[in-house]
């Protein structure tokens, strides 16, 4: 029986820098006293780890932005003592008679991972707490240092200009400080981050939040913390869900979420509350799935021989154990949780193969079911299988779970995908001999960068198949902010969509009996292990009172919303005729920038001006053989942090807006019910003119005509 209770196994965008020194004093004291404590207020980069001040004294953050983003600047509080409970109170921001509420500034704490060292432990204070930390005591040097973050989202129908407000900063002691804050919004508009095209994946765990707040799987407590996931998951443009219909997955999963309840004459029903309730947390937080997986096959299904277990042996090697764990499922079946309604007990039980001649009629209702749900949802088209991986299920089980799935696409994570050799079309869906058709392919390696754009230029994010960057082990752990805000860049101009199978709230909540987080639960089933494919990025922590963000989370988020800027522009220069209505001055200086940009994001990953002018379009062999080991991370982090790359952020948002208000604007016609509606939707920040009529013909030549003028005349229309 399984227990229902899981045990335990330097400021950013060009902030003007700072410095004030305050000093504290003791009230009400009668004896002499100590010299009361200084304490010291600066602003630093939000990449800068080391809390490194910049910019002159007073204290102050400047943010750059646009609409529909989020920004965030960072400053650092020092004292010679503890500081006690440090709270930040912002105000609303101000330009003009255009206000950004209070509610929209965001005021968070940082602070370093609890009880986790090793090679897979995150360094620095990159833990986003949204609480006031009751303590920050003095580190080696005899300073305690807190880094406070405020961040803003900046509303889409925010007036450009400069905003100002404070924050105020407290202590247990008194009053610290006022900062001055300036927030910069420019005109462009980013799009709603579930319209990204820059493909972004983030992976929910459920059992991770079970484990880490000692909560039993779907409690009501639990459903709270796994939306607190998912409102960051769909914060960032991640639309991905991940449904186990097995357990004991790679991904860690202890349950199905269709729970199979067995009748007294042996045969079985379904229960898909939990299914049906996932999915709506999904919705609700997230936003609308772009792709749901139906985590049905895991490695262990295609057991491997006793010969190669016995080589394993023979070699002493490390994999032996996991490998005869999964050697123990020959002749077995995918494990499924078994619900008993009257006690609420489970248990897992193991299922004839897929292959088995009976499989098909216990599975089928389950299929029907899931299909049915997902037509009414209107997400029959997000359905995928999963997950296909290094290993691969035999032609005899692919083909049950194709007839009993209706031959939905797979869902792939591999080091290499040698469908994307053998597909015919660029733009037709990948068919792997007779495993099925792969709709979704996230590679580890075989990956193609494009390093030089004078070279030649590559756009990714125009690919027709969805197939995406894996960075794993210990790529968003170890290199610095700068590099994890262009990692998106990098997939975009090569050859890939975007980044995928990141984790959410992977992090490690295995502790060993000294309390030291050690493993996640990507290891907890040695018959499942994928090898370094298993998931070790966790771009969420744990907080108080549910996962919080990262500052990796953040510095990725900012490369997005870049990235979309980004596309917007190319959209335009890869399209002649709308390149030749921008004209072609602007197209030139816009390709510079974006050139220059491209540039940029090699050089924050600390690679040379020779290196640069050497390279061109990379495989991946060519990325590990040679430009890595010529990447100087700590170097390039230092460039970028002084680069002025703030304000080239602001430049690159308002090139966006120059050239979108200068191209054809596109008319959408809708149609609900008998009355037609019109709107003129270009981009993000289309000039949005919308009318109504039954007259079909000439409320379209109304519309057009209204985008053939000047946006400036289209604006006052």
């Amino acid at each position: 029986m399984h227990s229902q209770r899981y045990s335990q196994s330097r400021l950013h965008l060009g902030a003007t820098g700072a410095m004030l020194w305050l000093s504290v004093a003791v009230v009400g004291a009668q004896a002499p006293t100590a010299t009361p404590p200084a304490i010291r207020v600066y602003s630093s980069d939000i990449h800068d780890l080391e809390g490194v001040e910049i910019g002159p004294a007073p204290a102050a953050l400047t943010l750059i932005g646009t609409r529909g983003g989020v920004f965030s600047g960072k400053i650092i509080i020092e004292s010679d003592a503890p500081l006690m409970t440090v709270e930040g109170t912002p105000t609303e921001l101000r330009s003009g008679s255009s206000v950004i509420p209070a509610g929209l500034c965001q005021v968070r704490y940082a602070a370093a991972w609890d009880d986790f060292t090793g090679f897979f432990a995150p360094s620095g204070p990159v833990v986003l707490h949204e609480r006031p930390l009751p303590q920050v005591a003095p580190d080696r040097s005899g300073k305690a240092r807190l880094p406070v973050w405020l961040t803003v989202r900046v509303p889409r129908d925010a007036a450009p200009g400069a905003y100002t407000g404070r924050l105020s900063l407290r202590s247990a002691n008194g009053p610290l400080a006022e900062v001055p804050v300036t927030l910069e919004v420019g005109l462009w508009t980013l799009p709603p981050t579930q319209e990204y095209t820059t493909w972004i994946e983030l992976i929910q765990s459920p059992d991770t939040l079970a484990v880490e707040y000692r909560l039993p799987l779907w409690s009501e407590r639990h459903w709270e913390m796994m939306a607190k996931s998912f409102r960051h998951i769909g914060e960032i443009g991640s639309r991905v869900v991940y449904v186990p219909l097995i357990a004991k997955t790679n991904q860690g999963h202890s349950e199905t979420m269709v729970r199979w309840i067995r009748r007294p004459d042996g045969t079985y029903d379904h229960d898909f509350s939990i299914l049906d309730r996932y999915l709506d947390t999904a919705e609700r937080n997230m936003g609308r799935p772009k792709m749901v997986v139906f985590y049905a096959w895991e490695v262990f299904l295609a057991p491997p021989s006793d010969e190669f277990v016995e080589q394993l042996r023979t070699k002493n090697s490390s994999d032996t154990p996991r490998m005869e764990a999964r050697a123990a499922y020959r002749g077995k079946g995918p494990p499924v949780t078994v619900f008993d309604p009257a006690t609420g007990a489970t248990e897992t039980v193991l299922l004839p193969p897929y292959h088995d001649p009976s499989a098909r009629g216990l599975w089928k209702p389950v299929w029907d079911g899931i299909r049915e749900r997902m037509r009414r949802r209107g997400l029959e088209d997000a359905m995928m299988l999963g997950m296909l991986t290094d290993w691969r299920p035999t032609d005899e089980d692919a083909a049950v779970l194709r007839e009993l799935s209706g031959d939905i696409p797979w869902a792939s994570c591999s080091h290499h995908a040698p469908w994307m050799r053998e597909t015919a079309s660029p733009a037709a869906i990948p068919v792997f001999k007779k495993t099925g058709r792969i709709g979704y392919t996230a590679m580890a390696l075989s990956f193609q960068l494009n390093v030089n754009p004078e070279r030649e230029r590559h756009y990714g994010w125009k690919k027709a198949i969805l197939h995406a960057q894996y960075w794993r082990d210990h790529y968003f752990i170890r290199r610095p902010l700068s590099a994890c805000r262009h990692a998106a860049e990098l997939q975009i101009t090569g050859e890939q969509r975007g980044l995928a199978h990141l984790g959410a709230d992977f992090w490690f909540c295995i502790r060993d009996r000294q309390g030291r987080r050690r493993a996640s639960l990507t290891d907890i089933y040695p018959e499942s292990y994928w090898h370094n494919l298993s998931i070790v990025t966790s771009l969420l922590a744990p907080g108080a009172e549910g996962p919080v963000a990262t500052a990796h989370y953040e510095a990725l988020r900012e490369g997005i919303q870049e990235c979309e800027a980004r596309i917007a522009i190319e959209k335009v220069l890869t399209d002649p005729a709308a390149r030749a209505r921008i004209g072609e001055a602007l197209a030139t200086r816009a390709q510079v920038f974006l050139d220059e940009k491209h540039r940029n994001a090699y050089r924050a990953h600390g690679l040379s001006e020779e290196a640069l002018a050497s390279s061109g379009f990379i495989n991946y062999r060519d990325y590990y053989n040679d430009l890595s080991p010529k990447m100087d991370s700590a170097a390039g982090s230092n460039w970028f942090i002084r680069s002025g790359w703030a304000q080239r952020t602001g430049r690159l948002f308002a090139l966006a807006r120059e050239v979108e208000e200068k191209k054809p604007c596109s008319p959408r016609f809708e149609h609900p019910r008998a009355v037609v509606t019109v709107r003129c939707n270009t981009g993000a920040s289309g000039c949005g003119r919308t009318s109504a009529s039954r007259r079909i013909p000439a409320l379209r030549e109304k519309v057009r005509a209204c985008c053939a003028r000047p946006r400036d005349s289209r604006d006052r229309a």
